[in-house]
């Protein structure tokens, strides 16, 4: 009879739940919309006042369509825009899309000399990238 008693419950609570759920979830959408225009709005104001972290997220943003639509040339400006002031994730995803021509014309010495950049910080995806470029003789 507990048993019983304690699935008769559970049930209940799982029928309750998903009649009040819809309201929370439509409420979480809308303050996330809310956030999300804020988030992009203060990620875009600190990007074009030259902070590399910002540049790098917009950058990632466009390259990966999160918050907006994907644009390669995009995201290929702001990388470098933060590769150029020194943030070495932006220095390696600079390097990639100078190597594979993703919104930009491809050129493996510039991809060498940014993964060059992120390698001297210790960068283990550039120093492979680096490596692998010397081996096939494009650096």
């Amino acid at each position: 009879m507990k048993k019983f008693l304690k699935i008769f419950a559970f049930l209940i609570f799982i029928i309750t739940f998903s009649f009040i759920f819809p309201a929370f979830s439509q409420e979480k959408i809308e303050i996330e919309n809310e956030n999300e225009t804020d988030f992009l709005e203060n990620v875009i104001k600190k990007a074009e006042a030259g902070d590399p972290e910002s540049q790098y997220l917009l950058g990632y943003m466009y390259d990966y369509g999160e918050l907006m639509e994907q644009d390669s040339p995009a995201a290929f400006a702001w990388y470098k825009k933060a590769a150029e002031n020194g943030h070495t994730e932006a220095q390696f995803m600079t390097g990639i899309m100078y190597h594979k021509g993703w919104g930009v014309s491809q050129d493996n010495s510039e991809a060498v000399k940014y993964y060059r950049m992120a390698a001297e910080s210790e960068h283990s995806g550039a120093q492979f990238n680096l490596g692998v470029a010397y081996y096939k003789g494009e650096g």
